[in-house]
């Protein structure tokens, strides 16, 4: 018998490797997929189906995302009144392989989580951040986006690149199906990297959670030797401090170089250092750096942590993106604030202005006044102070960035070299913040024609509807959940809730 949340007491969820948990309610909260369409010149169609394991089909809606502007999907609308649900996982089918889609939501012991939605069709993901230690625990979970079964592992190593732990699928993982590893009892206490391999295209998020705080990365599936890091903390304002962990990709020994910068682009210090293969290595963040760049001798993967004095987040480098548009930002929408910053890489001194658009595409004020960030700077502003928005008193949708090479008169801009910038979103409630990096645009589209197929999807493998804490366990048979009929349409979204 359902019944309304507030009645809500506790919680129960088959997990992926087939343990029941008796969860406590800690506090409701909506967990968001939103979809960015940047292109100019077509209307994005979708579908979007919600799936429980045991009764199918629970609610079916389609929707549109105009051009230059975002879409929330809230799967759980109807799930949320589901007292047998909880964990959750999304796949978010388009012909577009370049769009920008985030989830935002809920991290499992009372933090909050954000992470992009990854389409990338890699065999090998990189974690370089994993940790089993009196305070801190990770969650890894895997997706398996191929057409066929896929024997899936797991290798842990520590700092100097040693191996100290290895997990193996207890069985092949269907397509389309997740599998949660016990990294608990896998991997020693310690700091680590980990390394999944596959025979077929995964994708995978890493959750470290603690006491009330949780944070969230999509496992790194493209690699580069040259990373950007537009947001750092330097624990001098508000006692936020980042660590950037740097794992090394490749099978030789390599050299790292960070490069730390200011705000305003001035040079503050570097640090070189050598990386065993799988290895990784966390760079501090020196007093008076707010952005960084990362340069290997060959491919590296990176992510940073950051924390403050009761929570903490994380987000993947990637690299520059052409004219971003960030699908969710925020400004006081139930209790909700976002910041955005964006890095100049360019030698030259750069223009950036921003246009905030509702879910109908429509522009909300005006654009704002440009700001000009100097070489090898950065700089953020927050939906809460921005003056473009003081007409508006909350503000829940998509914002579209803008950056150029500087032009004197400004008015010259359009015909003023683009640049590719990097980007980093902050959101923020209660204290507790998440994070997420706006990634280049990959890839192109593809013929409507053509049929979906699993490597097509954008594949998020953890979402939660709550935020627990575990009473109890007990052991539970995992549910088939690998022979659903997915194929609908050009775009739709399936979600399926893991549950008794």
């Amino acid at each position: 018998m359902k019944r309304t949340l507030k009645y809500l007491l506790t919680l129960s969820l088959i997990a992926m490797l087939g343990i029941s948990v008796v969860y406590a309610l800690d506090e409701p909260s909506t967990a968001m997929l939103a979809v960015g369409n940047q292109f100019y010149n077509g209307t994005l169609q979708m579908e979007e189906f919600v799936y429980d394991i045991d009764n199918g089909l629970v609610v079916s809606a389609t929707a549109q995302a105009p051009v230059q502007s975002g879409y929330l999907f809230n799967p759980f609308a109807d799930l949320a009144m589901d007292e047998d649900s909880n964990l959750h996982r999304a796949v978010i089918g388009a012909y577009f392989t370049n769009l920008t889609m985030h989830a935002l939501g809920p991290g499992e012991y009372g933090g909050v989580n954000c992470y992009k939605g990854e389409y990338y069709e890699n065999t090998r993901i990189f974690c370089p951040y994993v940790v089993n230690t009196d305070e801190d625990e990770t969650n890894i979970d895997i997706m398996n986006k191929g057409n066929s079964a896929a024997q899936v592992s797991v290798t842990y190593y520590n700092e100097g690149g040693v191996a100290v732990g290895a997990w193996i699928a207890p069985a092949e993982l269907q397509p389309g199906e997740t599998i949660r590893p016990d990294v608990a009892s896998e991997l020693p206490q310690t700091t680590a990297s980990a390394v999944i391999s596959a025979t077929e295209p995964l994708v995978a998020s890493v959750e470290i959670f603690g006491d009330n705080q949780s944070m969230v990365y999509a496992g790194v599936s493209v690699m580069d030797s040259y990373l950007y890091v537009p947001k750092l903390n330097d624990g001098q304002d508000d006692g936020w401090e980042s660590t950037t962990w740097v794992q090394n990709a490749e099978e030789e020994a390599q050299d790292v170089l960070m490069e730390f910068y200011s705000p305003s682009g001035n040079f503050v210090q570097s640090e070189t250092v050598q990386i065993a293969p799988g290895g990784v290595f966390g760079f501090e963040t020196p007093v008076g750096a707010s952005c960084a760049y990362i340069r290997g001798q060959d491919d590296v993967a990176a992510v940073v942590v950051s924390a403050g004095d009761s929570s903490y987040y994380a987000y993947k480098t990637r690299g520059v993106s052409w004219l971003p548009l960030i699908p969710l930002v925020m400004k006081n929408a139930d209790g909700w604030n976002t910041s955005i910053t964006i890095q100049n890489p360019d030698s030259a001194e750069c223009e950036a202005y921003w246009r905030y658009t509702d879910q109908t595409g429509a522009q909300v004020g005006s654009d704002s006044a440009s700001v000009i960030i100097p070489p090898d700077g950065a700089y953020t502003f927050n939906l809460a102070e921005d003056q473009t928005l003081s007409n508006t008193q909350t503000f829940m949708g998509a914002v579209k960035i803008f950056a150029y090479e500087y032009q004197n008169p400004i008015n010259y801009k359009n015909g003023a070299y683009t640049i590719y910038a990097p980007i980093a979103v902050v959101h923020e409630k209660d204290g507790k913040k998440a994070a997420v990096s706006v990634g280049p645009y990959m890839g192109g589209a593809k013929d409507f024609s053509q049929e979906q197929y699993w490597g097509s999807l954008y594949g998020f493998p953890l979402i939660y509807q709550y935020a627990y804490d575990a009473e109890e366990e007990e052991e539970d048979p995992l549910p088939a959940y690998a022979d659903h009929n997915w194929m609908f349409g050009p775009f739709f979204c399936f979600v399926d809730s893991l549950k008794d």
